[in-house]
């Protein structure tokens, strides 16, 4: 498996991934031209893992432009939980975030009711450094309780890198 920028013939795949049924309970979808003009700001960058030609999930980094020593995972799916993808993908999102410099911190906004997510997230060192009750909206507008996370450059140096 390869990580690498995604480029425009992988929006396709994104989107597969980004609508897989149970997913919109977790987070919302964004559209075609959404998912295009990632690609182009320098803000942002869109990492997939590639198996074959096949992308097997996608990650979304934004805060390299405006985000002041923080570096926020705006996005994270695998085409299957739980067989690791995620994880390598994560690894790697956070490879990224750290090379640069300035950034300090590396954080996200999660579902409180995606345990799975939270697991992982905890398990890599994230802290859960806040909550925003109905801090977000399901597909369907149903507020969902967001669980905020933050990793400090000094405990991944310390403990993953």
């Amino acid at each position: 498996m390869t990580i690498r920028a995604a480029n425009e013939a992988d929006i396709p795949a994104i989107i597969e991934i980004e609508r897989t049924p149970g997913f919109e309970q977790f987070f919302g979808w964004f559209s075609e031209d959404e998912h295009r003009a990632h690609l182009t700001d320098p803000d942002c960058r869109v990492l997939v893992l590639d198996e074959g030609g096949i992308v097997e999930g996608f990650a979304l980094l934004r805060g390299f432009v405006g985000g002041e020593g923080s570096i926020r995972l705006n996005r994270l799916a695998a085409r299957t939980p739980g067989k690791g993808a995620g994880q390598q993908l994560l690894d790697h999102a956070k490879a990224i975030a750290f090379a640069e410099p300035a950034t300090q911190r590396f954080w996200l906004r999660v579902a409180e009711t995606n345990s799975r997510a939270r697991h992982v997230y905890e398990r890599n060192g994230f802290v859960l450094e806040g909550r925003l009750p109905a801090g977000g909206k399901s597909i369907s507008g149903q507020p969902v309780d967001i669980a905020l996370y933050g990793l400090l450059r000094e405990v991944w140096q310390f403990e993953f890198a």
